[in-house]
């Protein structure tokens, strides 16, 4: 059976560092939690700004811990995905890319195909469901793709595709 989530070998470093940062994060913010009752019980505690800070507090709390679950769901049903070694673009594969904009302003820069970009991956990788994902998969180096974003056309030269240093036993 296909597991549902392909994650480069760094992506699984980066999501177990961040699964660990984000606990340390909801250990700190709990405290916070307690120290407000704390300080209320005591009478200690400036009300005028409570209901914005709980807010905040029980916002902040939200987040990490949706941040934590979507972690572990993808480290509970994931398969290494190995670099893409044909001269195709494909899951996998890093490629160098010059984007030209509509006011011909252009920008060079080098991407990998992931299946799912996880919030805590840079800004490098692209996922094969982006706009820009979906005009490259299937391209070979020279070719040009176009893709939009926001009702704006951007078109790509792909200028290399980076095979990836193979080890050999």
């Amino acid at each position: 059976m296909s597991k549902q989530f392909k994650l480069l070998p760094e992506q699984v470093e980066n999501l177990n560092n961040q699964i660990e940062l984000d606990r340390e994060r909801l250990t700190n913010l709990n405290s916070a939690k307690k120290q407000q009752s704390s300080d209320i019980q005591n009478e200690s505690f400036d009300t005028t700004n409570a209901s914005s800070f709980d807010t905040s507090l029980l916002g902040s709390l939200h987040v990490v811990s949706r941040n934590i679950k979507s972690a572990q769901e993808q480290l509970s049903d994931y398969e290494i995905l190995e670099p893409n070694l044909s001269d195709t673009i494909g899951l996998g594969s890093t490629f160098e890319v010059v984007m030209t904009y509509e006011n011909g302003f252009e920008d060079e820069a080098t991407f990998t195909l992931v299946q799912v970009r996880n919030s805590c991956d840079s800004m490098d990788y692209i996922s094969i469901d982006s706009p820009l994902g979906k005009a490259v998969i299937g391209a070979q180096a020279g070719q040009e793709v176009n893709y939009m974003v926001e009702k704006r056309l951007i078109k790509c030269s792909i200028t290399k595709i980076v095979k990836p240093k193979v080890k050999t036993l």
